[in-house]
Formats: C-alpha cells, structure tokens, sequence
C-alpha cells in the first residue's frame, strides 16, 4: 500500500505556515494514506538534526513542505490536496510494518520492510513524533478561527494555544537514512532492524507515534508508514 510522505517545515513564528496545518487537517479527513511529519525550525520544537534536512532539500523559504522528499507542495494547499492524492495512484513493492513495545520510558521497536522487487541503494529513516504540543502561533492567515488571538510585540496577529501535530522529536538513524544491505533488499526478502529509545521524561508518551521511510539513491522516498506506540502492525495491502 502506497502512503505519502508529507514534510512540512514550519515554525511557531511563520504566519502562513498555518495554511499548511489547514490543508493536513483536511488531508487527513480525506485519506488515512498518509505519513506526516513536520520539522520545526527556529522554535523551540527544533531538533539539532533538522538543519541536515534544510540543508539536504534546499529548505530557505516557509512555509515548505515536500512529497516524498521529491516534489515541493506550492501555492494554495488547502485548495490543492490532489497534489498528494495524486500520487497514492502509484503502487509501490515495498511494504512496511512495526512492532513496539514500552518499558517504563524505553521505547523497543521493530521495523519489517517487505520487498516485492529486486531493490538497491535504499536507505532507512525512521522518526519519533511527538502531537498535540501546545504553543501560540504568528498566524497571517484566516485558518482555526476558534483560537484567542493577541498581538505581539512585532504588531503580528498570533493564535493562542495553536495544537502542533506530527512534530518530529527525535530521529533513531540518520535523517537521510541508514544504508540497507542490497542483498535485504531482493524480490520476497523480508527486511528487520531494532531500535530502543529512551523517551526523554519532558514528552508524553500517550501523545507519541513514530514513522519508519524507505528512501532511494536520490534521497526521494519510495514508500512510508506511520504507527502509535505499542502497536503491532502487518503489512498492508494495495
């Protein structure tokens, strides 16, 4: 089964970032084949490895997100979601499932990729997100009305309380991934590699959920999965 990898590089302080924070929230009323993840820059969200990701996919202007690591998601996203709809009609052969398990904070996963098609030069990525962090927001935009706003000291509109979903906490390999042998990656095999985590006491578990993304020679992602903690999961269908 295909899912779409959605990147969204935001922060607290960028005022049309929440037109993309709209368009997930419908996106994810539309379909469930979806792996998001936003990487916050310059607010207290960031992570000292996002700066690989900026750096990787030419990140300067935000809001900005990427599909797939491959193509840029431009202009009105509210009112273009078949953008990514789009490419869910591609079936990808190669599955994903996991596996985890908590121990008091330790965080034990399993990570199973399946291939249906002799591979090479792929790499895995996997990222612990953390939802529903509460932080005010500079917001431009007419998007979550149902918020208090103020207005800072800059004259700039901001949305109290702003829920920021999908955050991404912690990365268990390297961001642009770690290098799978070519011979776990051949037509039938089966592919397993183990992590442990320990989750750090300021993020709550209950709200934490980790995705796991196969990426090719040219960074770009071929297929992805997202899982709640404490989840066992088997490969999906198409």
């Amino acid at each position: 089964k295909t899912n779409v990898l959605v990147e969204d590089y935001t922060g607290t302080w960028c005022g049309w970032c929440p037109r993309v924070s709209q368009a997930i929230k419908l996106l994810k009323e539309e379909t469930s084949q979806i792996s998001v993840v936003a990487v916050h820059v310059g607010d207290n969200m960031q992570i000292s490895k996002s700066s690989a990701l900026t750096n990787a996919f030419s990140v300067n202007s935000y809001p900005h997100v990427r599909l797939n690591r491959n193509s840029k998601w431009d202009g009105d996203q509210p009112n273009n979601l078949g953008a990514v709809t789009g490419l869910l009609g591609s079936p990808r052969k190669i599955g994903l499932a996991m596996e985890s398990s908590l121990n008091d904070r330790t965080l034990s996963l399993k990570v199973k990729t399946q291939f249906g098609f002799p591979y090479t030069d792929l790499k895995l990525v996997v990222f612990v997100l953390e939802n529903e962090i509460i932080a005010d927001q500079i917001n431009f935009t007419s998007y979550f009305p149902e918020l208090d706003r103020y207005t800072n000291s800059d004259n700039q509109p901001v949305s109290k309380s702003f829920i920021h979903d999908n955050v991404l906490r912690e990365s268990l390999t390297a961001v642009l991934g770690d290098d799978i042998e070519s011979s776990s990656t051949q037509s039938g095999i089966i592919y397993e590699k183990s992590f442990n985590y320990d989750i750090p006491s300021d993020f709550d578990i209950s709200k934490m959920e980790v995705v796991a993304i196969i990426v090719d020679k040219d960074k770009q992602a071929i297929n992805s999965r997202m899982s709640k903690l404490e989840e066992n999961q088997t490969f999906e269908k198409q």
